[in-house]
C-alpha cells in the first residue's frame, strides 16, 4: 500500500514534517512554501531591477525609483496568496502516528530525513517563540512607556 499522498509536501513530495495550511487552502511542508515565497520575491524584485535599468535607459527624467509590491502566489493554483502559514496539527499527528508505526514504502533513509527535518521545526518553533515573547515585551513595554503620558496629558487638561 503506497503512502497516502495527503502526507507528501506537493512541490518536493517528501513526507512532511511541518506541515501548513496556505491561503490556497493546500497543505506544504513549511521550509518548502516559504522557500517559495522566497523564490517568488527574488524573482521579483530582480525583474523590477531589469525594469528600472530599462526606465532609466530610456528615459533620462529624475526616478524616484517606487517599487511594486512583491504579490506572492501559489504554487499550485498561481492565485495571489499572503504568506500567512497555518499549522495544520491533524495532519501533522497523523504523519507522526505514520512515521512511529513504520511503513512498508518507507526506509530507513526516509525516516531519518523527516526526523532531522523534524527536530529542524522544534528548533525553528522555538525561535518563533521566543521572537513573539520578545515582541510582546516590548509592545508592553511601550504601553507602559506611553501610558504616565496620556495621564499626565489628561490631567493637566481638566
Amino acid at each position: 500500500m503506497p503512502i497516502n499522498e495527503t502526507y507528501l509536501d506537493p512541490i518536493l513530495f517528501h513526507v512532511m514534517a511541518d506541515p501548513v495550511v496556505c491561503d490556497d487552502g493546500f497543505t506544504y511542508d513549511r521550509p518548502t512554501i516559504e522557500q517559495h515565497f522566497r523564490s517568488r520575491i527574488e524573482q521579483e524584485e530582480e525583474r523590477q531591477r531589469q525594469e528600472e535599468g530599462e526606465e532609466q535607459s530610456t528615459d533620462n527624467a529624475a526616478c524616484c525609483g517606487a517599487r511594486r509590491e512583491i504579490r506572492l502566489t501559489s504554487p499550485k493554483t498561481n492565485e495571489i496568496v499572503s504568506d500567512r502559514l497555518l499549522p495544520n496539527r491533524n495532519l501533522d499527528q497523523q504523519i507522526v502516528e505514520l512515521i512511529e508505526g513504520g511503513h512498508p514504502d518507507l526506509t530507513e533513509e526516509d525516516i531519518e530525513d523527516w526526523k532531522e527535518r523534524r527536530e529542524q521545526k522544534r528548533e525553528n518553533d522555538r525561535i518563533r517563540r521566543e521572537d513573539e515573547e520578545l515582541s510582546e515585551a516590548i509592545a508592553r513595554s511601550l504601553q507602559l512607556t506611553t501610558q504616565p503620558q496620556m495621564t499626565q496629558q489628561c490631567s493637566t487638561s481638566m
